[in-house]
C-alpha cells in the first residue's frame, strides 16, 4: 500500500510487479487475495482517498487535486469520484470543508 500511495501519479500493475519483482499475473491474484480488489480497484480506492483528504484539507483546485492523483483528465477524475462516493468533488468539498484551510 506504501508503495501505491508514494507513486498514485503514475502507478501501474506492471511497474509494480517490476518494482516488487513479481510477476503481473502474480501480483494481481496476490491483490485479489489481500484486499478481495482488483488492482484497478484498490487503485481507484486510493486515489479517490487520497483526493477526499485534499479537497478537505487544502485550497488545490479539482484540476491540481484532479493531476496530483493521477487522473488523464478532470472529466475522468469527476467519473471516478462520483462512483466511488456518490458526489462530485465539489460537492464533497463543500459538505467536508475543514477550518482552517492549509495550502
Amino acid at each position: 500500500m506504501n508503495y501505491l500511495v508514494a507513486n498514485v501519479q503514475d502507478v501501474s500493475l506492471e511497474k509494480m510487479a517490476q518494482h516488487f519483482g513479481y510477476q503481473p499475473k502474480y501480483l494481481s491474484r496476490l491483490i485479489r487475495q489481500l484486499f478481495d480488489q482488483t488492482f484497478s480497484q484498490l487503485k481507484t480506492e486510493t486515489r479517490v482517498s487520497i483526493s477526499k483528504s485534499l479537497l478537505e484539507l487544502t485550497t488545490k483546485s479539482i484540476e491540481e487535486i484532479s493531476t496530483i492523483v493521477g487522473y488523464p483528465s478532470v472529466s475522468t477524475y469527476y467519473r471516478a469520484f462520483r462512483q466511488e462516493t456518490g458526489q462530485t468533488p465539489n460537492e464533497y468539498r463543500r459538505h467536508h470543508r475543514q477550518s482552517p484551510t492549509i495550502k
